[in-house]
C-alpha cells in the first residue's frame, strides 16, 4: 500500500511539474516609439444562434484584449440591429458572410481595391474584396481553390476547434484538461494553422501574386468548459480575442475620421500589409520583417523589381523568452530555416523570383515535451513579391 502511495505521489508530482513547466512570461517588449500599427479581429459573427451580440459587448472584449478594430459578419438575410462605427477606442465594422456552391465567402465593401501593378483585382466585378472563409472546415470546406479570391483565411479559430473535435479527439481532450489549470499551455497547444490552408495560399500567390492571408476568429468553438469550473463562460469573445489577432502594418498615421480609417484599413489589407500574430504567446510590439536593398527597403505586400545585393532582416521582441525558429518560404517551398535567441536575424536573399513569406515560430515546450513539444506559431507575415 505504501509503495502505491509513493508511486502515485511521484506520478502526481511529475504531472504537476509538466503542466506548470510552461507559464506566460511577465516580460514585455521594451518601450518603443509608437508605430501606426493596429491589431484587430476579422470574421467575428454578429449573431450567436438567434441572439445578436451587442456592439458594445464586442468592442469591450476587443479593447480588453488590445484590439483596435473588429470586422463583424452576418448572413445576407439577417442584418444586425445596429450599424458599424467607432465604439470607445475600437472601430467596429460590419460585413456579409455568404454561402455559395464552393463554400463561404466574406465580402469587404470598399470603393477602391488599392490595386497596383503588383496586386491584381481578383474580386468579382471589382466591387469590394472577397475572402475565402475557413477553407479547411471539416463540415463546411471551400471546394474550389482554383477559383482565386482576393484573400484567404490561413487560420480560423472556430474551424480549428471543429477540426480538433472531429479529427483529433485526443488533442481536444488534452486542451480541455489543461484549460482549468494552465490556460496558457492549453492556448499554445490550440493555436495551429492548417497546412492545407497555408498550401492553398501559397499556391494562389505562386500563380498570381497579391492574395492576402488573414486570420478569421469566427464563432467560438462549439464545446466548452462549464462556467462553474472556469469561473466564466468559455470560450467567449474575451478568450478568442486574446488568442491571436491580425496586425495591420501601416506606414502612415491613421485618420481621425472613421470612414477614412475604414478606407485605410481595407486598402492595407488589400495590399497585404498584414501579419497574423499569436498574441497569447507574446505581444506583437517589436516584430518586423523587411527586405533591405542598397537603395530601398521593402515590406510585406511590396513588389521588388531590383533584388541585387538584398537581404531579409527579421526583428523580434527582446523580451521574448523562447528561441525563435525562422522559416523563409518561396512559393510555399522552404528556402531557409534557422533557430536563434537573438532579437535580430538576417537571411540572405536566395536570388530567385517568387512570393517570399516568413514564419516566426517560438520554441516553447513543456519540461518533458509530453504536453507540448513542437514550436508554436508566433508571427506569420504576408509575402514580399520578387520579380
Amino acid at each position: 500500500m505504501r509503495r502505491r502511495w509513493r508511486v502515485g505521489f511521484l506520478a502526481a508530482l511529475l504531472a504537476f511539474a509538466e503542466i506548470y513547466s510552461l507559464l506566460p512570461s511577465s516580460l514585455r517588449p521594451a518601450a518603443q516609439a509608437p508605430a501606426p500599427r493596429r491589431l484587430g479581429a476579422f470574421h467575428v459573427p454578429g449573431w450567436l444562434g438567434d441572439t445578436p451580440i451587442r456592439r458594445s459587448e464586442i468592442a469591450r472584449a476587443a479593447s480588453a484584449s488590445g484590439l483596435e478594430f473588429v470586422i463583424v459578419t452576418h448572413p445576407p438575410n439577417r442584418p444586425l440591429p445596429w450599424s458599424e462605427g467607432p465604439e470607445g477606442d475600437v472601430d467596429v465594422l460590419v460585413e456579409i458572410e455568404e454561402k455559395g456552391p464552393a463554400g463561404d465567402l466574406v465580402r469587404l465593401r470598399t470603393a477602391s481595391n488599392g490595386s497596383t501593378e503588383a496586386h491584381t483585382d481578383h474580386s468579382s466585378g471589382g466591387q469590394g474584396l472577397t475572402v475565402i472563409a475557413h477553407p479547411s472546415h471539416p463540415t463546411r470546406p471551400w471546394a474550389q481553390l482554383e477559383r482565386h479570391a482576393d484573400g484567404i483565411e490561413i487560420g480560423n479559430l472556430g474551424a480549428r476547434w471543429a477540426d480538433l473535435v472531429t479529427n483529433e479527439w485526443w488533442d481536444s481532450a488534452v486542451i480541455l484538461g489543461c484549460l482549468p489549470v494552465n490556460a496558457f499551455l492549453a492556448s499554445l497547444r490550440f493555436v495551429r494553422w492548417h497546412p492545407k490552408d497555408l498550401a492553398a495560399w501559397d499556391g494562389m500567390n505562386s500563380v498570381s501574386g497579391g492574395h492576402f492571408g488573414i486570420l478569421g476568429h469566427d464563432e467560438p468553438p462549439p464545446l466548452g468548459i462549464p462556467e462553474r469550473i472556469t469561473g466564466r463562460r468559455w470560450p467567449g469573445y474575451p478568450e478568442t480575442f486574446r488568442l491571436a489577432a491580425n496586425a495591420i502594418l501601416a506606414d502612415e498615421a491613421w485618420a481621425e475620421d472613421f470612414s477614412r480609417r475604414r478606407e485605410q484599413l481595407y486598402h492595407l489589407i488589400r495590399r497585404g500589409r498584414l501579419a497574423v500574430v499569436v498574441t497569447t504567446l507574446f505581444p506583437f510590439q517589436g516584430n518586423d520583417w523587411r527586405m533591405e536593398c542598397p537603395k530601398s527597403i521593402h515590406v510585406p505586400g511590396d513588389l521588388v523589381t531590383d533584388s541585387r545585393d538584398c537581404r531579409f532582416v527579421v526583428d523580434t521582441p527582446h523580451g521574448l523568452p523562447f528561441a525563435r525558429h525562422l522559416r523563409l518560404l518561396r512559393n510555399g517551398e522552404l528556402e531557409a530555416e534557422r533557430s536563434t535567441h537573438s532579437a535580430r536575424a538576417e537571411i540572405p536573399f536566395p536570388g530567385k523570383p517568387g512570393a517570399y513569406r516568413l514564419e516566426v515560430l517560438a520554441a516553447a515546450h513543456t519540461a518533458s515535451g509530453m504536453l507540448l513539444r513542437h514550436p508554436v506559431p508566433y508571427v506569420f507575415y504576408n509575402p514580399i513579391y520578387v520579380r
